[in-house]
């Protein structure tokens, strides 16, 4: 064999294990590529498992305060509707009682007339005008009572007005009695549920956030509310007039604040449902904006 020839050889096994380094070089690049990319999609995998899941887990945990808020406020808009219901029954059997006293009154006093057992122009116009209050609904007891008491006052002896002012005031009387007696129950009714009320307000407010407009609104119906039954509460069974005054704009207050309050938990509803949705379809979204916990 020549010396060329022996070159050309050693040539050839240089070059061929020149070539078979860059081979190996090359799938070694081409495989550390791949399990590069692999590891990338895994953890990208991951990543997206671990966000949905985050987002899941949110998404139920606002789910479970959506069922849980919408069960309280249920709770407690029926309680305090009851409450308001029961008021407002007793000033209907108030109002009931007083025209049934008014209308017996006018038939004692009309009895009274025909046996000419009241004289007096006096006497007779004040019938008369009593028969056409009660004619045109107007049975309000106590303004009868005053002004028949200020008759006596300018005619101090007339027989005929102190009789009647005396009907008059066992009529005041039996109904007064009779609705600081249904006054007075509801109150001690109305204390037994007392700490169950105001245990709802005040669940329901520390469920709320403060810092959302909604939420402020609603917080503020229930104070609303709150104060309307308080203020119920607090009426006074001596006076009717001052019952049935009292206890109107109470209860007028006190129901428009519920309805107010319902609607604006329906909205409140609605959105929290809308954000449920996001959470889950836009998980992304939602973890980025977490704020990150600050350092110590």
């Amino acid at each position: 064999m020549s010396i060329h020839a022996q070159g050309w050889q050693t040539v050839g096994a240089v070059g061929a294990a020149v070539v078979g380094v860059c081979v190996q070089l090359y799938i070694a690049y081409r495989t550390r590529q791949q399990t590069t990319k692999q590891s990338q999609d895994t953890l990208k995998i991951q990543r997206t498992v671990t966000e949905r899941s985050a987002a899941t887990f949110i998404a139920e945990k606002r789910q479970k305060w959506i069922d849980e808020l919408r069960a309280d406020m249920a709770a407690h808009l029926a309680i305090s509707s009851e409450i308001v219901w029961k008021w407002d029954a007793v000033r209907s059997r108030e109002a009931t009682f007083q025209q049934e006293s008014c209308i017996d009154v006018l038939r004692i006093v009309t009895n009274m007339l025909v046996k000419k057992e009241i004289s007096g122009d006096s006497a007779i116009s004040f019938v008369a005008n009593f028969k056409k209050g009660v004619e045109k609904n107007n049975f309000n007891l106590i303004t009868y009572s005053i002004d028949i008491k200020t008759l006596i006052v300018e005619q101090p002896s007339s027989s005929s007005l102190r009789d009647l002012n005396n009907i008059f005031e066992r009529a005041v009387d039996q109904y007064t009695t009779s609705c600081r007696d249904r006054i007075l129950s509801l109150q001690r009714e109305f204390s037994e549920n007392e700490n169950r009320h105001l245990a709802g307000h005040t669940r329901i407010k520390l469920r709320l956030n403060r810092n959302e407009a909604s939420h402020i609104e609603l917080m503020a119906y229930l104070d609303g509310i709150r104060g309307d039954i308080n203020g119920i509460r607090s009426v006074e069974p001596f006076s009717d007039l001052q019952v049935s005054i009292k206890l109107s704009e109470f209860q007028a207050s006190a129901f428009k604040n519920i309805r107010d309050a319902e609607n604006i938990m329906i909205s409140i509803l609605k959105g929290e449902w809308e954000k449920v949705k996001q959470e889950v379809a836009y998980p992304d979204e939602l973890l980025a904006l977490i704020p990150k916990p600050k350092q110590p």
